[in-house]
């Protein structure tokens, strides 16, 4: 019998006698199983980064610097967070203000993000819930920034920071950026802005890390990523 979402399921016929309890078969499911999840907003939080394969995983995803473009995505989001997170409303020093979204923490206030979710039916109301810092689903967060699509604005991000970053001289060998440090470097702009200064001791107290050490951390994650992908 097929079922759609909320719908009662039929589980046979009630016997009076015993008040209408249904008695267990001793059947288990093959489906899936997933981990107990953090309540959030008063729902459990779907995280789709262990539901959803969003990575690629290929070896021949190369940047021109010659970094591979999944296995530092995918770095950014185990340093993140999961698919579905909507984070405070908050305001820089410059007063542009909005709501850090999804595994990269891309801002509600980013042009590409707005694009994205106004193209969609409901996308306008969507914004303006999170434009005044209303409550919102983890439901609705993917249903408007999909896993798929915060992928691909991540790789489109990425791909500008390394372009950026390349052009930028490692203080440590007077050259340009390449390598480990290119990838520290390009998460540095990631975390802080393109116009943080190289390997800030600058510090973001919700996380604990400097600039420096964020881009050290990734790097170390992407290099792991790199031998689990066997790209190495």
């Amino acid at each position: 019998m097929t079922y759609r979402e909320k719908e009662a399921i039929f589980l046979g016929t009630i016997d009076s006698t015993k008040n209408g309890i249904s008695t267990p078969t001793g059947l288990k499911s093959s489906g899936f199983t997933f981990n107990n999840s953090p309540i959030i907003n008063g729902e459990k939080e779907n995280n789709l980064s262990n539901l959803m394969p969003v990575l690629k995983e290929d070896c021949k995803n190369i940047h021109s610097s010659g970094t591979n473009l999944d296995a530092l995505n995918s770095a950014l989001s185990d340093v993140e967070n999961n698919y579905s997170f909507v984070g405070n409303y908050v305001c820089d020093n410059s007063l542009n203000c909005g709501r850090a979204l999804g595994a990269m923490h891309f801002m509600s206030s980013s042009p590409e993000v707005r694009k994205i979710i106004t193209s969609k039916p409901g996308g306008k109301e969507f914004l303006k819930k999170l434009d005044v810092g209303e409550t919102v689903t983890s439901l609705e967060m993917t249903q408007y920034f999909s896993p798929q699509e915060q992928h691909s604005l991540m790789e489109s991000e990425t791909s500008n920071l390394l372009s950026t970053a390349s052009q930028q001289t490692d203080p440590i060998t007077g050259k340009p950026f390449t390598g480990g440090r290119l990838v520290e470097r390009a998460t540095q702009m990631h975390f802080a802005g393109t116009n943080i200064p190289i390997d800030s001791q600058v510090s973001d107290l919700s996380k604990g890390v400097t600039v420096k050490e964020y881009g050290e951390d990734t790097n170390y994650q992407y290099k792991q990523n790199l031998k689990s992908m066997d790209c190495l």
